[in-house]
């Protein structure tokens, strides 16, 4: 007979064996450990293959390789106290010899196994010619001033070949330079580039490689690193009509090779390669690169490899010569190749005697750089920035283009913000076109040391398919001065004279106090012994702010206003601040009386003369940052 005292003591039983059940196993708490059978490193021939790993293991455990062509099975595991077998596959190595690392991994503890198969021999015994460029740094130290960059026959640092066709290998090139800057493993490369030095195609600039040696092989590929940054037009996107190559089988006749750029941004370096093979009598093969826009195109990283894949097979007979000189020729140094002209009138410079006469003249930035004196240039119109208007502001005046010997945009050179006949600007109604014959006259400069072109403001057109005027008529300025003279060449503003009051922004004894001007609205100004200057907001998008520690902004749209006690203004000079960058705060002002007050960036002044009882003017055309104000009176 079953009683209560027998059922409770059946429960208690019960419940005793589920706690016993649940209580947690003792830890393991020896060290993690992994350990595999062999040596570490195994040798495997071409073919497919497998081969077993013995492993002990402690702990979980898991299997990776550093290369795509290694699986397991399995690729991880539990630990345990017995033996486990991971089976190991390589796949067949239809390319180079290769070599990989496995690694088996249990928490702390780690082996490793070197993997080494035979496939068709070293990379190394397969690279025709490779050029990193890189056998010594170049330096800003050339050249007749000291801070240019090398052309590349006054620096053997570039020289840094190797492979199994450079024996009886020669160069030619031509205004190419080399450049330790903008390098190719920098912020703005895409690609693993080698970094240090490249080289930066100027003018005409090309560079060949010469009678490399194929041995037997007969399909290659070719490939380098390239950039193209067009300082003129930041948004350009590479284009290889513009850094067209060449190949040759005699160095005599070359064909076009076409390849592909792997980029999609501008101004960043990325690979371009092409895959092509050779006729089976072609044992040498000659390479050449040129660049048909001046400072913009730079190369890295050339490599001639043997390829496993055929490509398209080039024919070599319709070739076309192209003079690359001797084994060290094609110009270079100081020189460009191609120029001519003295740069007078009767004798002007053409394109590349422009890009030879600024060669060597230094750039440190917007205010700081050397620059010819007048001259003339000849050439036919390639290319058009623009007609007259310039950015999104209106019309500035001024029109940019590019000219060559023949119209074509081969050895281009810019002509910068010209102004027009006698040193008028352009205004509605006046075109320039592609192919145009123009003679212009102005200073020249080399603009960030690679970019030939005339100073902005400072050139003026001479004659258009001959005619001197707009008009077609004669000469406006006359002589060799077709401005009528000197720094001025059209006219423009002569210095003011006598009496006159000079403050410095930021000097002790000016005190600018906030102000409303009934006309021009709110601003701020100062007053010191009956000279009162003001600036307000007037048309401005921009509120006015008060005055910097070293200058004063005047926006776009507002007014400058100029005052002197019992006095007549007779001239104004306002000192500029320079802008980073490609512009400076410097622009001509319309006056209240229907004169023009005239900015000059070389000089970075804006400067009227006349005669009023206030100077009234607006800055129309930009903003700009005055660093001191000069005001004549009588």
């Amino acid at each position: 007979m079953t009683t209560l005292k027998h059922i409770l003591s059946a429960l208690s039983a019960a419940i005793l064996l589920v706690f016993a059940g649940c209580q947690t196993p003792e830890p393991d708490l020896s060290f993690p450990t992994i350990s595999v059978q062999g040596t570490g490193a195994v040798s495997l021939e071409k073919a497919a293959t497998s081969f077993p790993v013995l492993l002990m293991s402690n702990r979980p455990w898991k299997a990776t390789s550093d290369v795509p062509w290694i699986a397991f099975d399995p690729d991880s595991g539990r630990g345990g106290t017995e033996a486990q077998t991971v089976t190991v596959t390589v796949l067949e190595n239809t390319s180079y010899d290769r070599t990989a690392t496995i690694t088996f991994d249990c928490v702390y503890d780690s082996r490793s196994i070197a993997v080494s198969q035979t496939g068709t021999g070293r990379p190394e015994d397969f690279m025709i010619y490779f050029n990193d460029f890189d056998k010594a740094a170049a330096t800003q130290s050339y050249g007749t001033s000291g801070t240019a960059w090398p052309y590349l026959d006054q620096f053997d640092g570039w020289k840094n070949e190797l492979g199994v066709g450079i024996e009886g290998m020669t160069y030619a090139f031509s205004n190419v330079s080399a450049r330790n800057n903008s390098n190719s493993n920098g912020t703005y490369s895409d690609y693993a580039g080698s970094g240090l030095n490249n080289l930066l195609f100027s003018t005409n600039g090309y560079i060949a490689v010469k009678n490399l040696s194929l041995g037997s092989f007969k399909n290659f590929k070719l490939t380098f690193g390239t950039e193209k940054y067009d300082a003129n037009n930041k948004t350009a996107l590479f284009d290889p009509a513009e850094l067209p190559f060449y190949v040759s089988a005699d160095a005599q006749k070359w064909v076009p090779l076409t390849y592909e750029y792997k980029g999609t941004a501008a101004g960043r370096w990325n690979i371009a390669e092409a895959v092509f093979s050779v006729p089976e009598e072609v044992t040498t093969l000659s390479l050449y690169v040129t660049a048909k826009l001046s400072g913009a195109y730079r190369l890295d990283d050339l490599k001639l490899e043997v390829n496993e894949e055929a490509g398209t097979v080039l024919d070599f007979s319709q070739g076309t010569e192209i003079d690359t000189g001797g084994g060290q020729g094609g110009g270079g140094g100081d020189t460009p190749s191609g120029g001519s002209g003295s740069g007078t009138l009767s004798d002007p410079y053409n394109p590349a005697g422009a890009a030879a006469a600024v060669a060597n003249l230094t750039w440190t930035s917007n205010t700081d750089y050397q620059k010819t004196e007048k001259v003339y240039v000849k050439g036919k119109i390639s290319r058009i920035a623009n007609n007259g208007t310039f950015g999104q502001s209106g019309t500035y005046g001024n029109a940019s283009f590019y000219i060559s010997a023949d119209g074509t945009e081969n050895g281009e050179f810019y002509v910068f913000r010209t102004l027009y006949f006698g040193g008028e600007k352009y205004t509605s109604g006046i075109d320039i076109k592609i192919g145009d014959e123009v003679v212009v006259y102005g200073a020249l400069m080399n603009y960030r040391g690679n970019t030939p072109e005339t100073v902005a403001g400072e050139c003026q057109m001479y004659s258009i398919n001959g005619a001197t005027s707009g008009d077609g008529g004669s000469n406006p300025g006359g002589g060799d001065n077709p401005g009528g003279g000197g720094d001025n060449p059209g006219g423009g503003v002569n210095p003011p004279t006598g009496d006159s009051v000079t403050w410095t922004i930021g000097a002790a004894n000016q005190t600018w106090t906030a102000a409303t001007d009934p006309t021009y609205g709110a601003g701020f100004s100062a007053t010191e012994n009956g000279l009162t200057i003001g600036y307000y907001k007037h048309k401005s998008s921009s509120t006015a702010v008060a005055a910097q520690s070293d200058h004063i902004r005047i926006y776009k749209g507002s007014h400058l206003s100029i005052k002197m006690e019992g006095k007549t203004i007779t001239g104004v000079v306002i000192t500029c601040k320079p802008q980073s960058g490609t512009s400076k705060y410097c622009w001509d002002m319309p006056v209240a009386d229907g004169s023009t007050a005239k900015a000059d960036e070389s000089k970075l002044t804006v400067t009227w003369t006349g005669s009023a009882s206030s100077f009234e003017a607006d800055a129309t055309n930009g903003q700009i940052r005055a660093t001191a104000i000069q005001v004549f009176y009588k």
